[in-house]
C-alpha cells in the first residue's frame, strides 16, 4: 500500500510554520480519510492472494507498493494508473513546497 504519507507529511509540516490551524485540520482529516480509501482498494483482493507466501525479492529505488511488487514477482505488469491519488490539493502543495525547498 502507498499511502502518499510523505505528501500529506510535507503538507502537514507547512501548517504550523503558517500558523494555518485549519490547513492542519484539513491536511489531518483528508489523510485518514485517503488511507481508508488507499487500504479498501487492495485489501479486497490482497487477502485472498497467494503474493502473501512469496519472499520480497524487490531491490530499487522507486517507492512502489506491496501490491506492485507482488504484481512484479508474479510477471504481471504493475498497474500504477488505477491505484487512487491523494487529494489534488495535496499533490499541488507537496510539489510546490518541494520546488521551493529545491530553490533553496
Amino acid at each position: 500500500m502507498d499511502n502518499a504519507d510523505y505528501m500529506f507529511n510535507d503538507t502537514l509540516h507547512e501548517a504550523p510554520a503558517q500558523k494555518d490551524a485549519k490547513l492542519a485540520e484539513r491536511t489531518k482529516r483528508e489523510y485518514l480519510q485517503f488511507a481508508q480509501t488507499e487500504f479498501a482498494y487492495f485489501v479486497d483482493d490482497a487477502l485472498a492472494d497467494s503474493a502473501y507466501a512469496t519472499p520480497d525479492r524487490f531491490v530499487g529505488t522507486a517507492g512502489i507498493s506491496w501490491m506492485e511488487r507482488w504484481r512484479v514477482f508474479f510477471g504481471q505488469k504493475a498497474d500504477y494508473e488505477h491505484a487512487p491519488d491523494p487529494p489534488e490539493w495535496v499533490m499541488k502543495r507537496f510539489r510546490e513546497i518541494r520546488r521551493a525547498a529545491a530553490n533553496q
